[in-house]
Parts: structure tokens; C-alpha cells; sequence
């Protein structure tokens, strides 16, 4: 038998070679919150009035200056 121990024993190993190392299952992200998809979802929609409604704003000056 060996000198220095158990054959199977981890008592001796460490930095990357410890046991916890490498994780039986890849991290997963936490789900995300309904209060923040529904806060980002109204700010998606915000924008996108926002931007018809400028759109719509400078289309109505524009034919207002060319038809003066």
C-alpha cells in the first residue's frame, strides 16, 4: 500500500483539483420578474408611441410648410 494514505481519499487536494471545482450542473439564470418584463414591455411600448406620434407631428408640419 501506499505511504501516503487511502488511495480514494480528497482529503489532500486542493485549489482546482477540489471537488467543488467543477459543478454537477451549469449555473442557471433566475427567472425574471413579472414586475420587470411588464415595466420593460411598457417602456417598449412608450417608445414606440413616442416615435409615431413625432412622426406623425413632423409630417403634419412638414405638409403644413410645403403647402403654406
Amino acid at each position: 500500500m501506499s505511504g501516503s494514505g487511502a488511495s480514494g481519499s480528497r482529503a489532500g487536494e486542493t485549489g482546482l483539483t477540489a471537488a467543488s471545482a467543477i459543478p454537477s450542473q451549469p449555473a442557471r439564470p433566475a427567472p425574471l420578474d413579472a414586475r420587470v418584463a411588464l415595466a420593460a414591455h411598457l417602456a417598449g411600448l412608450a417608445l414606440t408611441a413616442g416615435a409615431i406620434v413625432g412622426f406623425a407631428v413632423l409630417m403634419v408640419l412638414s405638409l403644413h410648410w410645403l403647402t403654406g
